[in-house]
């Protein structure tokens, strides 16, 4: 049987479907046995869900246009 840190180990590749069939049964079957795992588990993948769902920082309407003026500016200097 799989130990928890095995298991800590192994929990990204479970989740992206790397694990071979036994692997997975092992896995799944230490899942169940082991509620410390489990919570595991589950804060694991709330994480993983949680950061994809994040988008990069988008820059401000003011940080655009003040980079904006700045190209212009650089642009009117070169002329």
């Amino acid at each position: 049987m799989l130990s928890c840190h095995d298991i800590h180990e192994m929990t990204s590749d479970y989740l992206e479907q790397r694990l071979s069939l036994m692997q997975r049964m092992n896995y799944r079957l230490h899942i169940f046995l082991c509620q410390d795992c489990q919570r595991f588990f589950t804060q694991f993948r709330t994480t993983i869900r949680t950061l994809r769902g994040l988008r990069p920082d988008e820059p401000s309407a003011q940080a655009v246009d003040a980079q904006v003026e700045a190209l212009l500016k650089q642009q009117r200097a070169q002329k």
